[in-house]
């Protein structure tokens, strides 16, 4: 859950004066005679907290066509947005807050949390191989303003080192990108490739540029792209999970991208697919 608030960083409160206070308000500073709320955002389920001094009755207007009257209202946005939601309190007199608040979907998998227990949760965008994923078993995806979240259960070991290479057609274009050969429906224009369930985890971003028979793989360099979090044996699977950073790796704040996973043994050779080989690929809308 993500807690926002806004008009100065260094404060608790929503103020709706023209001109934010400079220095740190506490509760007990805020004047009778004005309106003031704060609000906490699970993707687009938002709380609010009415803090003003002023008691009376209170109308919310949440900025996309919608009212209430409740105190400390909790409502449901349905979707991604900017929405300019007003508070207004009356009681011996009339008083008004408002603020802009920007709202996108969050994730609820979490890299640091020494599990995989989390994606249980997602149950959309799953693929489960048929015959031709060969060692590759499952895959899930989910996302978030600031990264693609990837888990993967293979039929190997972590002492088997497999490498993990992953295409990404950024614009979902078959003519402008690097066409594989396994997966003829993708066209990508990011490939990455590393060994992430391991101790000591590596990843490669390269860039596909030229065209026709003059093309390249170009490496490309960004910091801190990606992040590799749990992975474990279990049941004879090797599962584990990663995410690669949309902001860092150009085309991928599209709101829809086509995603081939290839998996190789330690003689670079290959050992599955997701989804199965000969498809097009999986598509990750991210239009939420």
């Amino acid at each position: 859950m993500k807690t926002i608030l806004k008009y100065s960083t260094t404060i608790l409160i929503v103020l709706a004066i023209a001109t934010a206070c400079s220095r740190k308000e506490k509760y007990t500073d805020i004047p009778e005679q004005q309106a003031f709320f704060s609000y906490t955002a699970d993707s687009y389920v938002v709380t609010f907290t009415n803090l003003s001094k002023v008691t009376g009755t209170y109308n919310w207007d949440f900025g996309d066509g919608t009212t209430s009257t409740e105190q400390n209202p909790v409502h449901n946005y349905g979707k991604k947005g900017k929405y300019l939601v007003t508070l207004t309190v009356t009681g011996s007199t009339t008083v008004e807050a408002s603020t802009v608040m920007l709202l996108d979907k969050t994730s609820k998998i979490r890299l640091d949390d020494g599990t995989l227990s989390d994606w249980d949760n997602i149950t959309k965008n799953v693929v489960i191989s048929g015959p031709d994923g060969i060692g590759v078993k499952k895959g899930k995806f989910d996302y978030d303003a600031n990264y693609i979240y990837i888990y993967i259960e293979q039929a190997s070991t972590i002492a088997d080192g497999t490498i993990f290479s992953l295409f990404i057609d950024n614009d979902t274009t078959l003519s402008t990108g690097f066409q594989l050969g396994a997966f003829p429906g993708i066209g990508a224009e990011s490939y990455f490739e590393g060994q992430v369930a391991t101790p000591d985890p590596w990843f490669d971003p390269y860039k596909y540029s030229g065209d026709g028979i003059n093309w390249s793989w170009d490496l490309v360099q960004a910091g801190e792209f990606y992040k590799v979090g749990h992975y474990e044996e279990s049941g004879g699977l090797l599962k584990y999970e990663l995410a690669i950073s949309r902001t860092k790796i150009q085309g991928l704040t599209n709101e829809a991208v086509r995603l081939a996973i290839i998996v190789m043994d330690n003689t670079w050779s290959d050992f599955g697919f997701m989804p199965d080989k000969n498809t097009s690929g999986f598509l990750l809308m991210m239009n939420e």
